[in-house]
This record gives C-alpha cells, structure tokens and sequence, in this order.
C-alpha cells in the first residue's frame, strides 16, 4: 500500500546536493523510517535536486535503486503559467493588481477586517 505522510519541516543550512541528501537522510532517520522502501522522488530541476551525477536524487538513487525521480509535475506546470502569464500585457496587469491588494489587506491586522 502506498502511504505519503508530510513529516515536518526542516532546516536547511546547506543546499548542495550532499547538504540536502544529508537533511533528508536524516529525516527519515529520526522518524524511524526505512530508505529501503523509498520508491520515488519529486524535486523541481535545479541541479542541486535533479543532477544526475550529484543531486539530491542520484545520491538517493545510489542509496536506493528503486527511488525513482520524477520531475515535480506541478512545478512545470507553474513554469508554463508564469511564461504563458508574462506574454500577455494584460494577464501581467491583472496579477500586479491582485498583488496589490494582497499587499495592502497583508500589512495591517485592522484591513484583515474588512
């Protein structure tokens, strides 16, 4: 049976691909949990996390051969509306819009009110 649990956030004070594959090592360390069942993994692709020599998931894949890495399907998605929202004057207008308004009911607790 599959399981995916959210476990915790984590600091992370070294992002390299060996920094990160410590952190996330010891994650699953600490909450008892076996490397040996690990079957995939989902980064963005930064090279720090996707590298097939010395990113996050090929030093995973060489601790497990069956974690296998898929590109995070959701962050290529956001890349393609970002892209797809920069070429439309209008669209980018939209959004500094909304932006604003974000911004000015975000900074004070009395305009959360309203």
């Amino acid at each position: 049976q599959i399981n995916e649990s959210f476990i915790g956030f984590v600091e992370i004070l070294d992002q390299s691909g060996a920094g990160l594959e410590e952190s996330i090592i010891n994650c699953i360390t600490k909450n008892n949990l076996n490397l040996s069942k690990l079957r995939g993994q989902g980064y963005d692709g930064a090279a720090n996390m996707s590298g097939v020599y010395s990113g996050v998931q090929a030093r995973l894949k060489s601790k497990q051969k069956l974690a296998t890495y898929i590109h995070c399907a959701s962050h290529n998605l956001n890349l393609v509306l970002n892209d797809a929202m920069n070429s439309s004057t209008e669209v980018k207008k939209f959004f500094g819009l909304v932006e604003k308004i974000y911004t000015f009911f975000s900074n004070s607790i009395k305009r959360w009110q309203l």
